[in-house]
């Protein structure tokens, strides 16, 4: 999403690379967030 508003020149490169991180944060929290339904999930250090 970001990749594109940046090559049709709606954002910066600055902005487009801030934008991926915040993005990539907030699906790894829904990510997390969704993992600890599964009460029997075995973690494991990576």
């Amino acid at each position: 999403k970001e990749s594109l508003a940046y090559i049709r020149g709606e954002i910066n490169k600055q902005e487009a690379i801030s934008k991926t991180k915040q993005r990539t944060r907030q699906l790894a929290k829904r990510q997390r967030t969704w993992f600890r339904s599964f009460s029997d999930a075995v973690w494991l250090s990576a």
